[in-house]
């Protein structure tokens, strides 16, 4: 294991893939054995040819036997069967010669079974992989084992695996090995091509989202939708959930709604262009069980935003001819997940199922107000809202440009547009003309009963460039001491929440940033120095270790850690 290899690129006129035999996919991080100990260091740590070698096994139908177990093999059961029958040296490297042990009549480490450099011709290795002969190939410049598992047609330098450690599929033959573990092991005669299936829910060829249209509708018309992948765990069906409503602005009056369209933002209010598949893989969303242990194995949704209301809206006409059903998408969504299921994910249970309900910016706001109505249907879901923390604040005085609308003024306009359903008890609470405080986090989180953390930083720059047209980025003084303003602002309207219940929490990094859970900057940023990131923070909310408040007490312009 180690760093993330960098992805190999397929052939231009690659065709399909050809897989003679398939295997369980283990991870070698899947907390079931993850910190298991070889010899000095663990599973996670160092077991990727083990684990490989386990899927082998497995996937041949041979059980450890050797001992008197009968158990099936999987990284947990081997490598405590290794560490019985003498399979490791001192370095925790495998010793092949022992595998056969397991059950001598069916698996053999072959005179030609290591190759230190990689010397097996395209062609053999497609052969061996039909005999079948198991294949493992050695990448990462030495460092990573994968099995491997077939090629593409008219592609010979991919080679298709499963690896027990990366969210890869495939490497490059002539750029990525660097050596071969060749076993021959022989097939059961139950063991069949879809050993994969009885594991449950294992990665797909690849490891894309793929789109399910729901019954609520875009700006358009057209169909909402989401994106669903399933977890890497071999029991998908108990993992964790995270469903991530997108961001990206909105529109709230007849001029922002045709200018969204007419900027190449109609992706944001129709779903005729969205392509069936998408590749998310950082952030929560990143599959590496070494920097993401929580949410790696998780099965992931990702809410696609159509709806250009903040995910507000019950509208489903209005007088400027788009509908605006954000609200509804969300209702749908978990919906469909609890039965209409997409077929490459587990049933959603409303019951027993732990959920992140989550989002970014306006998914984020859309996140909040959806919050409890999600609650009352899941039972064991949490929230996490990410930029969606906007200020009551006047933009900065320029006579030049035309004059930017406050967030204010369009919230005041666009509630009415969208028929919005914001939550009763904040609207209860304001008087009829000021209901658009429920629309603003620092009014209405106190009103969200469903344990939750949010993240806001305290140079925001999505309101901070809209506020300050754009001159916070050309660091003019004037723009720098609005950003000052706008930072001691946040930080005292964190008041509002803070003690008004045990399931409210604040992460705020001194950054000029916006956004953050679906980026590399999940695990860069902290807040102060040896301060956690907000990974680290989301893993205490999550496990109920402690409550989460953390607020960034340095000085300067975006002067956090890893800003």
């Amino acid at each position: 294991s180690g760093k993330l290899p960098s992805y190999h690129r397929l052939a231009q006129g690659a065709t399909e893939p050809t897989i003679p035999f398939q295997y369980p996919l283990y991870k070698q991080c899947d907390p079931k054995w993850a910190d298991d100990v070889m010899v000095t260091k663990t599973v996670c740590q160092v077991g990727c040819l083990m684990s490989s070698t386990s899927m082998a096994l497995h996937g041949s139908g041979i059980v450890l036997g050797a001992t008197g177990s009968t158990a099936e093999a999987n990284p947990g059961t081997l490598n405590a069967w290794l560490k019985a029958n003498g399979g490791y040296d001192d370095d925790n490297d495998l010793v092949e010669a022992v595998v056969p042990k397991v059950d001598p009549d069916r698996v053999a480490w072959p005179d030609d079974g290591m190759h230190k450099t990689n010397d097996l011709p395209f062609d053999t290795l497609k052969e061996y992989l039909q005999k079948p002969r198991v294949v493992i190939a050695n990448v990462d410049k030495g460092h990573h084992f994968v099995l491997v598992t077939g090629w593409l047609e008219g592609d010979n330098d991919t080679v298709l695996v499963d690896d027990p450690g990366f969210p890869r599929t495939n490497y490059s033959y002539s750029k990525d090995v660097v050596g071969w573990r060749i076993f021959d092991m022989m097939r059961s005669s139950n063991a069949s091509s879809d050993a994969r299936n009885d594991e449950g829910h294992r990665l797909p060829l690849d490891t894309s989202f793929k789109l399910t249209h729901l019954d609520a509708r875009c700006n358009d018309g057209t169909p909402a939708g989401i994106y669903t992948r399933p977890s890497l765990s071999t029991d998908a069906e108990h993992a964790p959930w995270v469903i991530y409503l997108e961001g990206g602005g909105w529109c709230y009056d007849e001029a922002s709604c045709k200018k969204r369209w007419n900027n190449g933002n109609n992706t944001r209010m129709s779903s005729r262009l969205w392509e069936d598949e998408m590749v998310l893989e950082e952030g929560i969303f990143s599959q590496n069980c070494t920097k993401n242990p929580t949410f790696c194995s998780a099965n992931h949704v990702y809410v696609r935003y159509c709806s250009s209301d903040g995910w507000s809206g019950a509208a489903p006409s209005s007088y400027l001819g788009y509908r605006f059903e954000g609200s509804r998408i969300v209702q749908s969504a978990v919906e469909r997940l609890i039965s209409k299921q997409p077929l490459n994910v587990p049933r959603l249970d409303p019951s027993n199922s732990p959920v992140l309900f989550t989002g970014c910016s306006a998914g984020g706001r859309g996140a909040m107000f959806n919050m409890d109505r999600v609650k009352q249907t899941l039972k064991k879901a949490k929230g996490f809202f990410d930029s969606g923390w906007w200020l009551e604040m006047e933009p900065i005085k320029d006579p030049h440009p035309p004059r930017y609308p406050s967030l204010v003024e369009q919230t005041q306009i666009g509630l009415k547009l969208f028929n919005a359903t914001l939550d009763a008890s904040c609207v209860e609470a304001y008087s009829k003309n000021d209901t658009w405080r429920c629309f603003l986090a620092p009014y209405a989180m106190r009103y969200v009963d469903t344990p939750s953390l949010s993240q806001a930083f305290q140079y925001d720059r999505f309101q901070l460039e809209k506020d300050t047209y754009g001159r916070i980025s050309s660091n003019e003084s004037r723009a720098l001491a609005y950003a000052e303003k706008f930072r001691t602002t946040m930080r005292s309207t964190f008041e509002n929440i803070n003690g008004t219940g045990p399931g409210r929490g604040m992460y705020s990094p001194a950054c000029y940033d916006h956004c953050s859970v679906q980026k590399d900057g999940f695990f860069r940023t902290s807040v102060g120095e040896g301060g956690p990131s907000l990974a680290e923070a989301l893993i205490r909310f999550w496990s109920n270790e402690s409550a989460v408040w953390e607020i960034d007490e340095c000085s300067g312009f975006s002067c956090g850690v890893g800003c």
